[in-house]
């Protein structure tokens, strides 16, 4: 071997003429299982009596048949927060200005009246 003969072109060289590298070692074999989920959830606690768990699943049940789907109680509650948050919006109730879950119902009361 020359000088020239050790640059890094020849050995690259070399390398495509025993085949370089395969595209299958290129691109890693797609992962197992599921996708992973477009949108990253984080697990959580949640104390409730065993009457509210009811009624959360209670929920769950009946929209997993209207929607021929299986709707999970973090979906129910997923939802209900953002639908809530944006009913405090459309009728503009400061809840820093709201002393308890009682002036709360009425005020959401009075709004669908």
């Amino acid at each position: 071997m020359t000088k020239n003969d050790n640059s890094p072109d020849t050995w690259v060289m070399l390398l495509d003429a025993q085949g370089g590298i395969r595209e299958d070692a290129i691109n890693p074999p797609r992962p197992q299982g599921r996708p992973r989920n477009p949108f990253p959830k984080k697990a959580v606690h949640v104390t409730l009596t065993n009457n509210e768990l009811a009624l959360l699943d209670s929920l769950a049940d009946q929209l997993s048949v209207g929607t021929n789907t299986k709707i999970s109680r973090g979906q129910i509650i997923a939802f209900m927060s953002h639908y809530l948050r944006d009913e405090f919006v459309r009728m503009e109730i400061d809840l820093e200005q709201t002393k308890s879950f009682h002036e709360l119902a009425e005020k959401l009361r009075r709004e669908t009246e």
